[in-house]
């Protein structure tokens, strides 16, 4: 029952939230009420970084992830190649964004993007890894640089599945790929109770 409105939401959050291919600029967010000014205290409120090095692939998303998260809170155009390849959409999705954002002196207050669970789907090389993973986003504040909401706290995302390609080179993963995928409801349920591994890596999730 609750599947239904959760692929629809993702299939139009997707292009309007993430962009699917990681997007979600000023103009999205003024539509969803969710642009918020930057500050470097928005910067801790946003999400923690994990404090320990990744182990595995999948940490590294979610360290991807953070990352992207602060960026969006301080946004600087010229900081999408720390954590999304040149070849992959999002990357000039995101810097049209970012330099949208940053021109209208706004900024995320909240995080942009959580990842909610992630597993490796596929192993093509040392260097590359497929995850599948789960994502969503809590209520959306995007304000201006005084704090103030643009339109309103947004209502956020449900749970949605993404497929997402990590890419190593010069020694640092990267994002390569991002994209909707279609999961059975209780893989999706499963993928996110199943949070982020943090075990030991076994050859699929090794870095």
């Amino acid at each position: 029952m609750r599947w239904q409105p959760v692929r629809a939401l993702a299939a139009a959050a997707i292009v309007a939230a993430l962009g699917v291919a990681c997007g979600g600029d000023g103009k999205e967010e003024q539509a969803t009420g969710s642009t918020t000014p930057t500050t470097a205290a928005a910067v801790s409120t946003v999400t923690t970084a994990p404090a320990a090095d990744p182990i595995r692939v999948e940490q590294v998303l979610a360290r991807l992830l953070v990352l992207r998260n602060q960026i969006f809170s301080s946004p600087d155009g010229n900081r999408v190649a720390e954590y999304a390849l040149a070849e992959c959409p999002c990357a000039e999705e995101d810097r049209k964004s970012l330099l949208d954002l940053a021109e209208q002196f706004r900024h995320w207050d909240s995080p942009q993007l959580e990842l909610r669970g992630a597993r490796v789907a596929n192993r093509p090389g040392a260097d590359e890894v497929v995850l599948e993973a789960v994502v969503g986003r809590p209520p959306e504040r995007v304000v201006t640089r005084t704090g103030a909401l643009i339109t309103g706290q947004g209502q956020g995302l449900p749970n949605f599945p993404v497929r997402v390609v990590l890419r190593r080179g010069d020694g640092n993963w990267r994002l390569a790929e991002v994209g909707n995928i279609e999961l059975p409801p209780a893989t999706v349920d499963a993928i996110a109770a199943a949070g982020v591994p943090s075990g030991p890596p076994d050859d699929a999730s090794r870095l």
